[in-house]
């Protein structure tokens, strides 16, 4: 009742669309919600690089012969091109498997600001060994559970699946430390992966600590172009433990580069192993 009444004092009238925008984006401040987002028509553009048509490059190789490395970046294209960008992550996984004695791994979410719902998860499933990966809560209170079995993605009772995905992919290297990189860039999805895999046994969070988009996101389209982007649910843990704000790295890496840590960790974690 209190942002409301401040947002009907703010405007005195609606007399045009434009005052009913601004009457979200001044309720969009009042909440304090950075990761909802209000565009108008004539502004779109801003949202071209989130949605493109242009498939990152996944890169991958081995290090030192024998840590495998993974970067994804973010991205927000249709659902045919999100499936396949999975699917080329897929690929480069697979690929990296192949290769001989891989002794762990290394996923590079640093220049990661999120993508569609399950999608990066569905390209990493092979490495994930719970299938409980976490919940969320709407504003009914009511918890949504998030599960991945054979490389499907759940979300409640949605389920989201990629068909240019082989179901019965799986590692030859599955049990290996994984080492996940992440700084402030790393946002939303990005964030939901790194929280997800962080549990999986051995597997550690290297770098600085993240954006802090920890929330389920719906896009609203106008008739007129604008978009808005409304958080629908918080974030919770497999234990049911309310995810508030950024991501915190196991290592804070500071100014170091967060890669030679990884390699280093690895490399003890094998003298251990």
């Amino acid at each position: 009742q209190h942002i409301l009444k401040n947002t009907t004092d703010s405007i005195e009238t609606f007399n045009t669309i434009y005052d009913k925008y601004q009457a979200i984006e001044y309720t969009m401040h009042q909440l304090g919600d950075k990761h909802s987002f209000f565009i108008y028509p004539e502004n779109k553009q801003v949202f071209s690089k989130l949605h493109t048509t242009d498939i990152p490059e996944v890169c991958h190789y081995l290090i030192n012969q024998n840590i495998a490395y993974l970067k994804i970046e973010g991205f927000g294209g249709d659902k045919n091109l999100n499936d396949e960008y999975v699917l080329s992550i897929r690929k480069a996984l697979n690929y990296l498997d192949r290769q001989k004695d891989v002794s762990g791994w290394i996923i590079d979410l640093r220049d990661n600001f999120g993508g569609q719902l399950g999608g990066f998860s569905i390209a990493l499933a092979p490495l994930y060994k719970d299938s409980i990966v976490g919940f969320s809560m709407n504003s009914k209170k009511e918890f949504i559970q998030h599960t991945l079995n054979n490389n499907t993605y759940h979300y409640g009772n949605i389920k989201l699946v990629n068909h240019l995905i082989d179901s019965k992919d799986t590692l030859s290297n599955k049990n290996k430390p994984i080492a996940i990189l992440v700084k402030q860039h790393t946002a939303s999805q990005a964030e939901l992966i790194t929280i997800h895999l962080r549990r999986q046994q051995n597997t550690r969070v290297f770098g600085t600590k993240t954006n802090g988009l920890t929330t389920d996101i719906e896009v609203f389209n106008f008739a007129s172009g604008a978009m808005f982007g409304f958080s629908t649910a918080y974030w919770y843990d497999p234990n049911k433990n309310r995810i508030k704000g950024p991501v915190i790295p196991d290592i804070d890496t500071g100014e170091d580069e967060p890669k030679d840590v990884a390699i280093a960790w690895i490399k003890t974690n094998l003298k251990n192993y």
